[in-house]
């Protein structure tokens, strides 16, 4: 009995079926590229990253390389001549550079544009200018005094105060009028305002009484100068025994005492 031999030239199996990929990993890869197109721009914008567009991608491995080893970005200026170069490259300026769009961006043209379409800019500019105006008065003593010297303070007026005194400065013996002394005999003018208060309202008395405006006096005492001037509101009230006797009445008036430009003394009477 003749078995016939099997036939070896015969192919196992469907040589177009092993080839094709199958349905289920098309798909997937669709998906994936269409998830990667969609994302890739938001990616680029929200982090900063420089992920290629999937066309880039399909396209980068057909991309021709240069002939001369250099990098395609930098023969994109060879359409600028020398005259150009020159002329948009001035002695001690940064050099032009190339936007986005094609267009020569001069040096600090950008920065300037965008400091003037962003508000922020202007705004914090203006906070800028605050701090330093504040920082420049918190250097003031009590906001209005200059340094002048060691323990020298003028005031806007030009009046000086400084070292003298039994409190050792001028200004400790000012600080004596901000509070009564029931205790101290006669009368004891006190202002009602704190320090910076009773600074202005010397200048200002000193000012008008300097100036003889009316409602002003100035008299010589023992080469000392006496002004004394009114005010139309109460600045303080007269206190010490006599004033406490007299139910501390408030007082309108103001006497500054000063030796030149000197401030010896000055309280309400």
């Amino acid at each position: 009995m003749n078995r016939s031999a099997p036939n070896r030239s015969a192919p196992l199996g469907n040589s177009s079926t092993r080839n094709t990929v199958p349905k289920k990993w098309v798909v997937i890869l669709l998906v994936l590229a269409l998830v990667y197109t969609l994302l890739q721009p938001l990616a680029n914008r929200q982090f900063g990253w420089q992920l290629p567009s999937l066309q880039g991608l399909l396209t980068a491995d057909r991309a021709p390389a240069p002939k001369d080893g250099n990098d395609p970005a930098e023969n994109d200026r060879s359409a600028d001549t020398p005259a150009n170069q020159a002329e948009l490259n001035q002695p001690g300026q940064a050099p032009n550079t190339t936007s986005e769009d094609g267009r020569t961006v001069r040096p600090n043209e950008g920065r300037v544009a965008k400091e003037d379409s962003n508000p922020s800019v202007a705004e914090n500019s203006d906070n800028a200018k605050g701090r330093a105006s504040d920082s420049d008065e918190s250097a003031l003593l009590h906001g209005m005094l200059r340094s002048e010297a060691r323990e020298v303070y003028v005031s806007p007026a030009g009046l000086r105060y400084t070292r003298g005194s039994v409190e050792g400065h001028r200004l400790k013996h000012l600080e004596r009028h901000l509070s009564d002394q029931p205790e101290r005999s006669g009368r004891h003018g006190v202002f009602n305002g704190d320090m910076p208060q009773v600074l202005r309202w010397i200048d200002d008395g000193y000012q008008r009484a300097r100036q003889s405006e009316p409602g002003t006096r100035q008299r010589q005492e023992q080469g000392r100068t006496v002004y004394e001037a009114d005010f139309p509101q109460p600045i303080g009230f007269v206190g010490g025994r006599e004033g406490n006797r007299r139910g501390r009445p408030a007082t309108k008036q103001l006497r500054v005492v000063t030796e030149e430009d000197r401030v010896i003394t000055a309280f309400p009477y």
